[in-house]
């Protein structure tokens, strides 16, 4: 039986600023995989799986730890949504790296990447494909999807809501 090594699964969504991943100690020494992760850089990591990885061990590693826990097959909340989208724009806008993982790094993961890209301006229909291009098997049930395009409506009356029009126009 092949052990996956965490690099396996890892891939940056944004160059060198946004990144999915499986989760770290999943198929091999959780101490190998925060070496991995040291190496490319990372400097937040956020957990969606329910349980985290050893926190304690990541952080003495340098990388800030961030859970945000959905169920496995589930959709994230709009409020999960926002949150991590603040969080790691503040991260990636320090010059930090961010790294999402679940438990393989698919589901719930593609959903949190594909709504920062939204939350920076992309269609949920182009986010959606393009996390898919990236990482095959993302976003993986329609309420997932579903959340996503909600998010995009969601962002786009709060835009038009804090618009300010000018009396000169």
């Amino acid at each position: 039986m092949r052990i996956f090594s965490l690099k396996d699964s890892f891939s940056w969504v944004l160059e060198e600023t946004l990144a999915g991943l499986a989760r770290p100690g999943r198929n091999r020494c959780l101490k190998l995989d925060t070496a991995f992760l040291k190496q490319m850089r990372v400097t937040l990591l956020v957990s969606l799986t329910e349980e985290q990885p050893d926190a304690a061990m990541l952080n003495e590693a340098g990388i800030q730890t961030v859970h945000l826990p959905v169920r496995d097959f589930h959709a994230p909340t709009l409020d999960q949504l926002c949150s991590f989208h603040e969080i790691a724009h503040a991260e990636i806008g320090a010059g930090g790296r961010v790294g999402v993982h679940c438990m393989a790094g698919l589901g719930r993961t593609g959903t949190f990447l594909a709504s920062y890209l939204i939350a920076e301006g992309m269609s949920a229909a182009m986010a959606i494909q393009l996390i898919r291009q990236k990482r095959p098997g993302s976003i993986e049930t329609k309420e997932q999807e579903q959340i996503l395009f909600q998010y995009e409506r969601y962002g786009r009356r709060k835009t038009e809501k804090n618009r300010i029009i000018s009396p000169h126009l």
